[in-house]
């Protein structure tokens, strides 16, 4: 009886670890299949959101990038950045004093103004010549990101930059965040620029800036502008600065807004 029982016992203990074995199997199994579904989604996720930020090119030009969350232009502008390589070998660098930069700084940006302001000069000279004195004085002395004394040779840089190329503004674009940072001019100089840089890349703009062929340029979010331009301190509102250039915020928001 008592063997009877002892063997009663051992079949029991074996069926019971090849039940725990199978079920074993079974959780390896199933937690194999789960790690490889979680994988593949975070590939396809990953595909995703490297497909939407990495420009692409279409008869070499950039096509407009899918958007997918409220923060992606950032990345965008990150990704657009990478695309340009280093500029100055294509100016003839003339020579500099670094005894006065100041002046110098000064010097662009009334040019600038005395072109576009006065029509003292032709525009596309003074912007050319503008900028090849730009890029020898911070060659030969240093981008001056915290020394000018006048604000107005902040506004030379800036202006340098807004009527230059793309490769430009991508070669110099964290130099100028830096005269943000250090509070030389106020944000919406920089978004000025962001949105410049992207049209002239063929991208939505962000803060509604940019003036296009008369109308107000493509815009990433249109709904959400009016925010964006209060965080970057605009002190214009959109309405006057599109009546300024002779179009109806309506019609033209009616407009970005179908086109998003």
């Amino acid at each position: 009886m008592i063997r009877s029982t002892f063997l009663i016992q051992q079949a029991l203990i074996k069926r019971l670890l090849r039940f725990r074995l199978l079920g074993f199997m079974l959780l390896l199994i199933f937690s194999g299949c789960k790690k490889e579904q979680s994988d593949q989604r975070q590939s396809e996720k990953q595909n995703k959101n490297k497909s939407a930020i990495e420009p692409q090119f279409e008869k070499g030009q950039i096509k407009p990038i899918l958007l997918l969350e409220e923060d992606s232009y950032v990345k965008i502008i990150d990704s657009l950045l990478e695309l340009y390589s280093n500029p100055i070998s294509q100016v003839q660098l003339v020579e500099v004093s670094c005894n006065n930069i100041n002046d110098d700084f000064l010097s662009i940006y009334k040019k600038d103004q005395l072109v576009r302001n006065e029509g003292i000069g032709d525009m596309q000279t003074v912007d050319r010549e503008n900028l090849q004195f730009f890029v020898s004085l911070t060659e030969q002395c240093g981008f001056p990101k915290n020394q000018l004394r006048d604000f107005r040779g902040y506004l030379g840089i800036f202006l340098v930059l807004q009527h230059s190329d793309a490769k430009w503004i991508a070669h110099y674009y964290d130099d100028f965040k830096s005269i943000i940072a250090n509070g030389k001019l106020p944000k919406n100089f920089l978004a000025l620029l962001q949105d410049r840089f992207l049209l002239l890349n063929n991208q939505p703009q962000i803060y509604g800036t940019q003036i296009k062929n008369g109308r107000l340029y493509k815009m990433f979010d249109p709904k959400n502008v009016y925010q964006r331009r209060r965080q970057m301190g605009f002190q214009e509102s959109l309405r006057v600065y599109l009546s300024r250039q002779g179009l109806k915020i309506e019609e033209e928001m009616e407009r970005v807004t179908s086109e998003a």
